[in-house]
């Protein structure tokens, strides 16, 4: 039986190194149960949210579930294919009908045996419910770094961020502040005179709060869309 492998795994905070993991999970079973794979059948998605359909890797494995070119899809659990359960659902219709089984290996699951549906829908149930909780507590995340003052990933027109706070470690072992803050382009103009253009008939509109005189501007004149680099300081 020809197979293939599709891995995933869901953010910039988690290791790649899982989808090494997931692999040679699912190649020890390929090889336990008298399968064949080749590199080619390898389908990998990184920091992709398992809540997006379009995702590089799923849809080059859905090209060649079309074409007919092997006749399993190996998973380490059914999560790494989708979190929604109605996604997930639509995925096992779509593979049942070219007659192409899903194997989860964690889960215990292959499509087409008799216990399977249960199985499908049970732990669909409880990925969905997973990634509920995760935005529940994304929003709280986000909800709290507003009310400490800081940035939450907005752009605002005529400023930057920058990072502010204690620097630490996070689970990748990458450096990450405290926080970002906005910041306003005048304090780097002097090594940004793209920067100057742009905003300086902004800020020459008068004394009032740098928010009011750039509506005001930016419905009365012109402003070139800024594409330089961010200044320092």
């Amino acid at each position: 039986m020809r197979a293939a492998i599709y891995a995933r795994y869901s953010s910039e905070n988690q290791s790649e190194k899982s989808i090494d993991d997931q692999i040679r999970v699912c190649k020890n079973y390929i090889e336990e149960h008298g399968m064949t794979i080749s590199d080619e059948h390898i389908y990998i998605d990184g920091a992709i949210s398992g809540s997006i359909i379009n995702r590089p890797g799923l849809q080059a494995l859905d090209k060649a579930l079309e074409n007919k070119e092997f006749d399993a899809v190996v998973v380490d659990d059914l999560s790494r294919l989708s979190r929604s359960n109605h996604q997930m659902l639509t995925l096992v219709l779509k593979f049942d009908y070219h007659q192409v089984k899903i194997i989860s290996v964690s889960d215990g699951i292959v499509t087409g045996e008799e216990d399977s549906k249960l199985g499908i829908h049970i732990r669909g149930l409880i990925n969905e419910l997973y990634l509920d909780d995760l935005r529940k507590k994304t929003m709280r995340g986000l909800e709290g770094q507003k009310l400490r003052g800081f940035s939450t990933g907005e752009n605002v027109y005529g400023y930057y961020t920058r990072p502010v706070g204690e620097l630490k470690l996070n689970k990748r072992g990458q450096p990450k502040y405290e926080g970002m803050v906005h910041q306003n382009w005048r304090r780097g103009w002097d090594s940004n005179p793209d920067g100057h253009r742009c905003l300086s008939p902004v800020f020459k509109t008068g004394s009032l709060p740098i928010r009011t005189p750039l509506l005001m501007a930016s419905l009365s004149i012109s402003l070139p869309a800024y594409r330089g680099a961010r200044p320092q300081g």
